[in-house]
């Protein structure tokens, strides 16, 4: 059997997250880590994984400051837009659609 969280290291990504809605007008709370939440939005890319966990204890894993952690999810960010556009192509091929024209849609968000 595993140890609760509070009594190894990914205690550090534990956090008290308190509901928005409440039925009965009492402040309601819950304790997850970073990992429930990633499973809660369905993040299975683990380059987006890892540049989440990096945001959200940005400075505070004990492993870097706040800089090195920005640094370490734009890196990580640039790996999830390489593996989206392999996934992309794969599934492309796969179906039979048309690519999407990636450097078309930057052109069109930066000018927007």
């Amino acid at each position: 059997m595993s140890k609760p969280i509070h009594a190894h290291e990914g205690s550090k990504y534990l956090r008290e997250i308190h509901g928005v809605y409440s039925t009965t007008g009492d402040k309601q709370s819950v304790q997850v880590d970073v990992y429930a939440v990633l499973e809660a939005f369905g993040v299975t890319c683990p380059a987006r994984a890892h540049c989440i966990k990096k945001l959200l204890a940005c400075g505070n894993r004990g492993k870097g400051n706040e800089m090195l952690d920005l640094i370490g999810a734009e890196a990580a960010v640039a790996r999830a837009i390489d593996l989206q556009k392999q996934r992309d192509i794969n599934n492309s091929f796969a179906s039979g659609e048309d690519l999407i024209d990636y450097e078309k849609e930057i052109r069109v968000l930066r000018e927007s």
